[in-house]
Formats: C-alpha cells, structure tokens, sequence
C-alpha cells in the first residue's frame, strides 16, 4: 500500500449500497405520492384562488354601496401584507412545534379557512349586520357597515395569505 494510506478502506460496491436501507439511501428516492392526496391538494389551492377572486370582485362593490370615501380604498391593500410581515413567522414558528394528534399543519390550515369563510360571510352580509348594529341613525349604519366590511375583508385575505 502507498504510504499514508488508510488500510482500512476498502473498495465500495454500488449493487451492495443500493440494496441497503440506511437513512442515507432512503431519502435518495423521492416518495410518490396517491391521486388523492394531489388531488385533495389541488382543491384546497383551487379554493384559495377562488377565495381571493371573489374578494376581488366583491369588495369595492360592497364598499362603495355603503358608503366608503374612495380616498381610503388604496389603504385596504396594505393592511393585510403588515399583518402577515408580522403575523405569519410567530405563526410557522407556533406551527412547527405545534403537537396536536392532527399533525402541525392541518390545525392552522383548518382555522385559517374557517377565518377566511367568516371574513367573506362579514364583507358579505356587513350592510345587513350594520342595519342590526346601527340602530336607527343612517350615519352609525353607514359606519358600521364600512368598519364591518373592511374588517371581513382584511380578515379573509390574511387568512388567504
């Protein structure tokens, strides 16, 4: 042997590695994954994507019928990225610790819809909970249903987010 060198090397052979399941080769392989579960996947994001369309197409409607100066309407694309920017790490960081017999994700992934589902139901029905709110007063209707509506709205594109 030459000098320095280890004896105790010996040549690998790659038919015996492959045949060993150490953790090292297991990872090697990408996991294949069911339809289901890829398409349970998709309808999930399909939902989002539907979510955030009738956001869009809703809100200034809604807004504008009851009231909102349109000076404000530039605001309300701000608020939910600061909250996310602020929000979404103590979230992850809660969510990789999180020991629920649901797994980590799937309880936020769960609450986080259900958010989403009572922000759209605020922005929808916001004229109709002001009217119950606002008493008899036009003015405290009109600003109850804004303050609603916004509020629905911010609360559904951060769950979305």
């Amino acid at each position: 042997m030459e000098e320095g060198g280890d004896e105790s090397i010996e040549p690998s052979n790659f038919a015996e590695a492959e045949d060993n399941n150490s953790p090292a080769n297991a990872t090697s392989v990408p996991k294949r994954h069911k339809w289901s579960k890829l398409w349970l996947h998709a309808s999930i994001m399909c939902g989002r994507e539907f979510l955030y369309a009738v956001e869009i197409v809703l809100f200034t409607p809604i807004i504008l019928q009851l009231g909102m100066p349109e000076k404000f309407y530039s605001f309300m694309g701000c608020f939910s990225p600061v909250l996310g920017i602020l929000i979404g790490p103590v979230m992850g960081y809660r969510s990789d610790r999180c020991k629920s017999r649901f797994g980590r994700r799937r309880p936020f992934i769960t609450a986080l819809v259900i958010g989403a589902l009572i922000g759209l139901s605020l922005l929808i029905f916001s004229k109709d909970i002001a009217l119950k709110l606002g008493g008899s007063d036009l003015e405290s209707r009109r600003i109850w249903g804004v303050v609603i509506g916004v509020f629905g709205a911010q609360v559904m594109d951060f769950c979305l987010d």
